[in-house]
């Protein structure tokens, strides 16, 4: 089942409420829509305010509990990046997927299966363009795809929703953690249609679009027609798009690598952060606009761009920006000090 004990929390007051009464969560515990450990519990935890329409609440609360529960099901809560999703291509290949995804939910008999088989090309096409994707792209799927159907399909609306979260990735900024709750939605409900035992021998390292193919016994084309999707049109918008990017690349190259720079050690840290912000800087990481960090050190609230190194061992900010930038709030026995390049400063232990 997909039962657990709700924690409702206020992120501006940092008030909770439970069945059980009310407290105040101290100011060094992360707080997000997740499954989470609070006072030596585990917690479905939602963020207040609540969504006003009734299915998209219900949704949020079902995602939630699915990752409540999604371990002892046999489903790690894995959460890697994928950087290529915020590449030209990579871009265009999973838009045209999600438009073709689209086009399946809204229709029905051949054309359905045109459009899923369409949508499956789409996907094998990026994946030959980014062979080592396709081991991410399904940890996200079998993690938050897979939370985002289960709120989908229970949610008493999932047509609309699965809809509705087709049409909202592609308006998202960046593509890298948050494309699952697109394709975990859509493809589950094409499975439903199709095959309604699909989920009770589905497996971590499953593929959904490769469920489908099964499922609906699709011939997919090697090269899937564009037009039906106005992939041309698309191109010309992200090409557009790509060159921006470069030029907002090189900003953050010049911010957060070139420095001068404060780089913060990273041991045990937790972190929170919007899943439709980060930005992948390849060969040194993920640029997240907007972060909140956790670790022995303390805690420090950013709002204008930290680059989270790809092994996640440091993080960097500007020297320059702090008070403007970004917030640094010590534990007692810990201070600033100077860099290893001039210019850069680090944390250290105050011994």
């Amino acid at each position: 089942g997909l039962c657990g004990p709700i924690v409702i929390v206020d992120a501006k007051t940092r008030g909770y409420v439970t069945a059980d009464g009310e407290g105040t969560l101290p100011k060094d515990a992360s707080i997000a829509n997740t499954a989470a450990n609070m006072n030596g519990s585990k917690w479905i935890m939602l963020q207040w305010p609540l969504p006003e329409d009734r299915n998209v609440r219900l949704a949020l609360m079902l995602h939630e509990s699915f990752h409540f529960v999604q371990a002892d099901i046999g489903f790690p809560m894995t959460n890697p990046a994928n950087p290529h999703l915020d590449s030209l291509e990579g871009r265009y290949w999973i838009e045209l997927e999600w438009r073709a995804l689209a086009a399946a939910l809204e229709s029905d008999g051949d054309a359905r299966r045109r459009a899923a088989a369409d949508a499956v090309g789409f996907r094998r096409k990026r994946r030959a363009i980014f062979p080592d994707a396709a081991a991410t792209e399904r940890a996200l799927e079998m993690n938050e795809g897979l939370a985002e159907y289960t709120g989908v399909s229970l949610s008493g609306d999932s047509a609309r929703l699965a809809l509705r979260d087709l049409a909202d990735a592609a308006a998202k900024p960046t593509f890298v953690r948050s494309f699952a709750y697109a394709t975990g939605p859509a493809y589950g409900l094409l499975l439903d249609a199709a095959d309604p035992a699909w989920r009770k021998s589905l497996k971590p390292t499953d593929d959904l679009a490769d469920l489908l193919v099964r499922s609906m016994k699709l011939g997919v084309p090697a090269e899937p027609a564009i037009q039906p999707y106005d992939g041309a049109v698309l191109r010309d918008r992200e090409v557009e798009r790509d060159q921006a990017r470069r030029r907002r690349l090189a900003e953050f190259r010049k911010l957060l690598i070139e420095g001068p720079v404060l780089e913060i050690p990273l041991r045990s840290m937790s972190f929170d952060f919007n899943p439709d912000e980060p930005v992948p800087i390849e060969g040194f990481g993920t640029v997240y606009p907007t972060i909140t960090v956790r670790d022995d050190w303390g805690r420090i609230e950013v709002a204008k761009g930290a680059l989270l190194a790809e092994n996640y061992s440091k993080l960097m900010v500007s020297a320059t920006a702090r008070g403007t930038g970004w917030k640094l709030d010590l534990k007692p026995g810990w201070k600033i000090v100077p860099g290893k390049r001039a210019g850069d400063l680090t944390i250290a232990r105050d011994r």
